[in-house]
Formats: C-alpha cells, sequence, structure tokens
C-alpha cells in the first residue's frame, strides 16, 4: 500500500466526528461544526458528546464506539488529558485523528511528556495523526478549506 493510500481517507473522508462538539457558538467545535454543515459536506458527519441528544439537527453521540460505522476523521476539540482519556479507550473505528485541543508540548515539560504518550496510543492503535497538535490544521475536503475559523 503506497503512502498515498495510507492517508487518502484524510483529502477524501467519508465520515468525520466531532469530538467536544457543541452548539456554543464561543467554542471551536461549533465553528467547525457550523463549516462542515456550510460547506455542504457530503459525508457522514457524527458530533459527539455525553451532554446532548443532538446538535444543529445531527444525532449526538456519546462516544465514538457508539458509532457503527468507520470513522475516517476524528476531531479532537476537547482538554489535552481528555483526548488521553478517549484514545485509551475504544477507539477501533477511527481511522485519523485531528487535535486541535492546546496542552501538550507547548505548555511545559510535563504535558511533553502527555505528548509523547499520545504519539505511542496513536501507533498502537494504528490511528493516523494529521500535522501538528495545533489550532489551524487543514484538510482537503475536494479543495483545500479552513474550518477551524468563522467564516464570514
Amino acid at each position: 500500500m503506497t503512502t498515498e493510500e495510507q492517508i487518502d481517507f484524510f483529502f477524501k473522508p467519508e465520515s468525520i466526528a466531532l469530538i467536544g462538539a457543541s452548539p456554543n457558538p464561543e467554542k471551536l467545535s461549533c465553528t467547525i461544526l457550523e463549516n462542515l454543515l456550510k460547506m455542504g459536506f457530503q459525508g457522514n458527519i457524527y458530533p459527539i458528546n455525553p451532554g446532548y441528544q443532538e446538535i444543529r439537527g445531527l444525532k449526538c453521540y456519546p462516544a465514538s464506539n457508539e458509532i457503527k460505522d468507520k470513522i475516517d476523521i476524528a476531531i479532537f476539540a476537547v482538554p489535552a488529558s481528555t483526548v488521553l482519556e478517549i484514545l485509551n479507550g475504544p477507539v477501533e473505528n477511527i481511522k485519523g485523528a485531528i487535535i486541535v485541543s492546546s496542552g501538550f508540548r507547548e505548555i511545559g515539560p510535563e504535558e511533553k511528556e502527555m505528548e509523547v504518550r499520545l504519539k505511542e496510543i496513536l501507533k498502537t492503535k494504528k490511528i493516523r495523526l494529521w500535522g501538528r497538535i495545533a489550532l489551524g490544521s487543514t484538510i482537503q475536503l475536494q479543495k483545500w478549506i479552513h474550518f477551524f475559523y468563522k467564516q464570514r
């Protein structure tokens, strides 16, 4: 399998899970969800947050393992420690991850160790990570877009 085949799902995802989804317009996850809907993403969008039944008319799931389909991309918009907690659980249906959480190596030595553990978990669970762990990642959904910023 070529490298291109191994990461093709990042460029043409059929499903995206938004972990930490929120209807609160002050939250980054709300902006991401709004932009996915505005751009007309044709695949399945799965908001994940145990605190909600639905967000923007989409069923909201308590955890990724509640979704029976394969998740091409899981966008993590939760605190860094929660990212590790989720990934240590049942996440076999997640192929790739984009982590927009802060609180890893940019904070200090302890958090740098958390990032090392994160990379070990991703490797063990065979989940691909897109780019650096930082806000501002881009992804090509048929074209290059920034969906982490409010659209005007």
